[in-house]
Formats: structure tokens, sequence, C-alpha cells
């Protein structure tokens, strides 16, 4: 909706428009210097605009001006020359190169709260932007207000998930002897949100619980029920000690009770344990892409001697689990489909995949080497 609102208004009203929300909509405490920039539209023959994200407003400018007072401001200038203290850093260099010569900023009140501010920018040789243009604008945004509302109200709901998402997803525990790194990252645009997670903790008797998992849909929806098994699967495995098949076949029939067959879930649970001069890995995969164990020599493998049905689905059957000795030096990678689909490798049943890859396309993936120093000589890697 608000990429659709910019693309009415550019170019029938202006050459270029960019949408802000405010921070803490919600809260009704809007930050006066900062704006999350969430839709841009240019003309055709324009320079690209800056890039979503975050962008800061010094106190004493017209952004500023506009969130403090909810009213239209508008300026106009010598075409490429705006005033310093009227736009970001990040823009003023696009201002410069797009010719531009007035700029209006019109807030947008929802329901009583300042939600967001729309930018309007004129270049080259067209009319500067005046009162009749503001007046349109406004009226153009009463008119789409209800519209406006929801879609703000959902950018709203997206950053609340995201941020519940963040809040779960721990620092990795220290082991000795064990070398622990974890990695979030969205597999791409629209994709920040959703019900993937990771979870590393040290039960009382010295093991180390290490799981992945992932819960169908991008939402807050998602993300709720993501934390909610996540804190379940904490609790039953620490509760009794259990092989991560006994700990899964659980939580299968917690799921069945709280969901109705309602859920669309998979996941790893491993547990490492040191074991004379070696390590030890013990692991259950409910309808998940199986563990990728690579070692000292950049050989991969998965592991696939413990694969059983999603969470849920099947209730009436014991779970497996398998065992394995890591290798000296080995890497043991557990991850989401969403890394797959981000570098465009296939996973496991769709042909060549990642026990294939060469080591420096593994390391590139991750975003982080898949070997190197390990906390001690001869450990084991986790992911």
């Amino acid at each position: 909706m608000l990429n659709t609102l910019s693309r009415v208004i550019v170019p029938h009203v202006a050459d270029a428009c960019a949408i802000y929300l405010i921070p803490e909509f919600a809260d009704r405490s809007p930050a006066s210097s900062v704006a999350e920039k969430v839709a841009c539209t240019t003309r055709d023959g324009l320079p690209p605009s800056a890039p979503l994200g975050t962008e800061h407003f010094a106190p004493g400018s017209g952004f500023v001006e506009a969130v403090r007072t909810r009213r239209p401001v508008r300026h106009t200038f010598p075409a490429g020359a705006p005033p310093a203290r009227l736009v970001s850093p990040g823009t003023k260099d696009w201002f410069a190169r797009a010719g531009t010569n007035s700029m209006a900023l019109v807030p947008v009140v929802v329901d009583g709260a300042l939600a967001a501010v729309v930018a309007t920018m004129v270049c080259g040789s067209r009319r500067p932007i005046d009162a009749a243009d503001i007046d349109l604008l406004g009226r153009l945004l009463d008119h789409a207000h209800q519209h406006l509302s929801n879609a703000l109200r959902f950018q709203q709901t997206q950053r609340v998930a995201l941020a519940l998402q963040h809040c779960l997803l721990p620092d990795p525990p220290d082991v000795p002897g064990v070398q622990i790194c974890a990695r979030y990252r969205p597999s791409g645009p629209g994709a920040e949100i959703g019900g993937d997670w990771y979870d590393s903790f040290r039960l009382p008797g010295g093991a180390t619980i290490l799981t992945v998992g992932d819960v169908a849909g991008h939402d807050l929806d998602a993300a709720v029920t993501m934390s909610q098994l996540r804190n379940m699967l904490r609790s039953l495995a620490a509760d009794r000690d259990e092989s991560p098949g006994h700990i899964l076949r659980r939580l299968d029939m917690v799921v069945e009770a709280l969901y109705d067959g309602g859920l669309l879930a998979t996941c790893i649970l491993a547990r490492l344990e040191e074991s004379g001069d070696h390590w030890r890995l013990r692991y259950s995969v409910a309808g998940h892409p199986p563990p990728l164990l690579v070692t000292s020599a950049g050989e991969g493998r998965y592991l696939e001697d413990a694969t059983d049905p999603l969470l849920g689905v099947v209730t009436d059957r014991r779970r497996t689990s398998a065992v394995e000795v890591l290798p000296p030096d080995s890497t043991l990678l557990l991850y989401t489909d969403g890394l797959g689909e981000a570098v465009g490798v296939p996973l496991p049943g769709a042909g060549p995949s990642w026990a294939h890859l060469p080591t420096a396309d593994r390391h590139a993936a991750v975003g982080h080497p898949l070997a190197g120093s390990p906390t001690r000589p001869r450990s084991p890697r986790a992911w």
C-alpha cells in the first residue's frame, strides 16, 4: 500500500516521493530525529534514490519541524542546492544530482498519533511545489486514510515480530573444547520475519543442547508460535535425561494437545557430549533438512540416520535418535531451508547440494569460515 501510494504521487504531483515511518508509533511517542524510510519512488530519468532504511535528521531540519508541529512544511530553493539543515546527510548528494528545486513534508496522523511523514520533491525545470500541491497531497492522504492506517499497523506488527524474534535468538554458550557460532539472516526481501529459530544451552550434567527449527509463515503469528515451541523444547530437554528422539516425541504430544493439527513446524534436536578423547553427537530430525558434517579436509556428508516426519504430524510412533562421533577439527552445520534459498544451492534430495560444494563456497554462504582456529586443538565446531 505504501509503495502504491508513492507511485500515485509520482509523477502526477511530484518527481520523487519517500514515505517515512515514525518510530514508536504504537507507544504514541515518536522520536523526532530518526525515521525509517519504507517506500520510495522516483520518476524515470532521475538518479536512483538512497536505499530504504533508517535515516537521521538534524534537530533544526524541516523533517523534525513537520514531526514537531504536525503541519506540512514546504521549502523552495535553487535547483540542486537545498539548505544543509533541510535534508539528511544520506540524501544531500541525491538532491544535488537530481536538481531538486523544492520539497514538501506532510505528516500523516492515524488514530490521533503521528505515524508517518510523506516527503515529496520536484526537480529540474518543473514548477516548484506550492500550497495547492500540498492541499492536493492532504486530500489524497485523507482519501487513503483507512488503507494507510491498515498498512501502517501492518508495518508496526512486522517490527514487533522482528523484535520478538531477535530477542529469542540467544548468544551461544561457552563450551570448553567446542566453538559454537550462530548466524541469523533473512533469505531475501520480505523474509526478515518468520518462524525460524536456533537455540543452544548447557544441561546440568554437562551436555550441550543444539537445536534449529522452522515454523511455517512470515508474520507475527509464526514468530509467536516459534517462541512457544522454543521454550517448550527447552523445558522438555532440561526436564529429563533423555535421547533427542524421546524429547521430540514428548514435544509431539504437546503440539497435538495445544495446536490441534494446525501447526506446520520442523526442527533438529542434538545433544553434544565429550566422551573420553572424542565428542559424541546424539541427534533426531523432525522433518527438517539434516545436519551437515564437514571434516577438517573439507569433505562433507549429511547425517540422515534419524529422520522422521514433521512435529505433531505422527503422534502414535516413536521418534528415532542416532549417534555420530565427530572427527577432530570437524564442523557441524545446523540450518534452515532458507540457507539453500539464499544462495541457490539445493538441499538434500534436490540434486548436487551442500555436501558437495567446495569449502570456500560453503564459507561464503554462511558469512564466516566453516573451518578456523579452534578453541583448543582438535576441537569440533558447531553452527
